[in-house]
């Protein structure tokens, strides 16, 4: 699927090991590529160049998952990544970049909890940030993330998380918790374009209601 850059001026599509990107439309030339065994996935960030990407590479044979981080075009070898963090327990992972393209929060998930505790297998969060910061994001509460947004001002987030009623918690850049909503039933939550108002929701199967804060 290809994907592109807010201005438009960057398209980039996942081919066998490698991400093709192309320049102004130009279909017939590779302006520039990233080379990765078994790339799996990317995210093009937000907002003006330089265009900064976010790649996935899924662990094999006990080699942990890793996603690493560049700005475009410059991709020559493991040094000229921005930042890089690795784990285990990813079968497929969320990347979600901030506003301000500072920092990536990235959802892992096991298709099965080895443990036997979820019908939804296990979730972990991860913090990446440009400056080459990494995290876990510890919650609080065992169980699955039903939901993780970034608050439009790139400098905090909620979570949505734990074995019903779930959890939800706003963290900071250096994913300390701010502020702690308490349990309820909601799996979902949505920030205003201003990033000033939080709603937390339960949708779907849920007997749950609408909180605004």
């Amino acid at each position: 699927c290809p994907c592109w850059a807010d201005d438009e001026s960057i398209c980039a599509r996942n081919v066998n090991n490698e991400v093709h990107f192309f320049e102004n439309n130009n279909f017939n030339t590779i302006a520039n590529k990233l080379h990765l065994q078994k790339v799996n996935d990317f995210v093009l960030s937000p907002g003006a160049q330089p265009t900064k990407v976010a790649v996935y590479v899924p662990g094999s044979k006990g080699a942990p998952s890793f996603v690493r981080l560049y700005q475009y075009p410059n991709f020559g070898g493991p040094q000229s990544a921005l930042a890089n963090k690795s784990f285990f327990k990813a079968d497929k992972v969320t990347m979600l970049w901030n506003k301000k393209a500072t920092a990536v929060l990235v959802i892992a998930s096991t298709e099965v909890d080895k443990t036997g505790a979820s019908y939804y297998g296990e979730q972990t969060l991860h913090y990446i940030a440009t400056n080459g910061e990494s995290a876990v994001v510890q919650l609080p509460k065992n169980g699955p993330i039903y939901d993780v947004v970034w608050n439009p001002n790139s400098v905090e987030f909620c979570a949505v998380y734990g074995f019903m009623p779930a959890k939800a918690t706003v963290f900071n850049l250096k994913c300390d918790p701010v502020f702690d909503f308490g349990t309820g039933p909601r799996n979902a939550a949505y920030y205003s374009p201003h990033g000033h108002i939080l709603v937390l929701a339960g949708f779907g199967n849920l007997r749950g209601q609408m909180e605004v804060w």
